[in-house]
């Protein structure tokens, strides 16, 4: 899921990877756009489809209520009247398909919001802008903050992930600036808000004296009071990305059997190898190989890895490090034995991978065979 918000009517709406998904004020599920029928994992460019969307926002307009879904790839907005029982498009705002630095266009799109006139504000992340969108028998935008140039000045944005409103101010996340900005809309000024943020990706304010603030790369949620500073963890826990016990898994991958019966994980998301006993315990001597949801390059690190492992007649694990461009090789105790391919690098010569994403191993002699994606 990318983003969510509430319309007026309470209901919940997920962006969520190439669809838009509505559930009541229970949670319960109501519909889909594209619904299960119009294929809504396929990325596309006409008015019933999505190519990952990037944000969601809800406004009242001439006494209609309106969504607007930031279509990221397809630099543009779509707008939809949710005034009926299901999802009606209305118009399009940008140019589908085209990126541009104008003020008809935009250049991935991220996350938008709707102030209490009716005007919409869209993060312009490759523009390293927030356009103001405005309408009157059509909409029209200009720009609201930014140079249209990524820069770290007191007029300037760099990358633009998300912003967030209450009324009479706008938050935005400089996200490549490491900090929040404040505005006072409809028609600025803007300043810094809070600095030496890592990454901040989202931002939104429940009451002027709480402003919270996603930090993707610290796996938490930061709560800021009115004048800006940190006050603690709203939610998660800095520096863990999730939960970890005998039984949750981040997005298992690949999976292979040792010699013993023991039975061997990746966790791609985790960014971890597992071993569990043969009754299905995780071994916790010498295990996990890899740090909770943190990618390295050091010899007992995993990036993000992809494919399936294997086991040779030793017992050894050869993992595809995808990441990593390499091919990762342990013996039964956790122990580090060896690397296949160059550490960090792509290429397409005998030592190098470019994302190997799958091992196997002969039973006949051990050869091995390494999937290697985009060579």
């Amino acid at each position: 899921a990318r983003d969510a918000g509430v319309d007026s009517d309470g209901n919940i709406w997920v962006v969520d990877h190439s669809r838009v998904v509505q559930y009541d004020s229970s949670g319960a599920y109501q519909q889909s756009f594209p619904d299960w029928g119009d294929e809504p994992w396929r990325c596309d460019n006409d008015n019933g489809h999505f190519c990952n969307p990037g944000g969601i926002a809800f406004g009242n307009i001439a006494a209609t209520d309106y969504m607007f879904v930031s279509d990221s790839d397809n630099h543009r907005v779509q707008v939809f009247d949710i005034s009926g029982p299901t999802l009606a498009y209305s118009t399009t705002i940008g140019v589908t398909g085209q990126p541009g630095s104008d003020d008809a266009h935009f250049d991935e799109p991220r996350q938008v919001e709707v102030d209490g006139s009716g005007n919409l504000y869209v993060a312009d992340r490759q523009n390293a802008r927030i356009q103001k969108c405005a309408y009157s028998a059509g909409w029209t935008c200009v720009t609201f903050h930014g140079t249209g140039s990524f820069g770290s000045g007191a007029n300037e944005l760099g990358h633009v992930e998300g912003i967030g409103s209450i009324p009479g101010t706008l938050y935005i996340a400089d996200s490549s600036n490491n900090r929040l900005k404040k505005c006072s809309i409809p028609s600025g000024p803007c300043g810094d808000f809070a600095t030496n943020i890592p990454f901040p990706t989202d931002v939104d304010a429940i009451i002027s004296e709480i402003v919270l603030v996603i930090h993707e790369p610290e796996f938490s949620i930061w709560h800021y009071n009115a004048s800006g500073s940190p006050m603690a963890d709203f939610a998660g826990t800095t520096g863990e990305p999730y939960k970890t016990d005998n039984q949750r898994l981040n997005r298992p991958w690949g999976v292979a059997v040792g010699l013993d019966g023991s039975l061997y994980v990746s966790e791609n998301h985790g960014c971890r190898l597992l071993k569990l006993n043969p009754s299905g315990n995780q071994v916790n001597t010498g295990w996990p190989i890899g740090e909770t949801g943190i990618w390295g390059q050091e010899d007992d690190r995993l990036d993000y890895p992809r494919g399936n492992l294997a086991v040779d007649g030793q017992g050894q694990i050869l993992v595809p490090d995808t990441g990593n461009q390499r091919v990762q090789v342990f013996d039964s105790d956790g122990r580090y034995i060896d690397t296949l391919g160059t550490t960090g690098e792509r290429g397409s010569d005998k030592f190098h991978f470019d994302e190997p994403m799958g091992v196997a191993v002969s039973p006949l002699n051990d050869d091995m065979y390494v999937a290697d994606r985009r060579n």
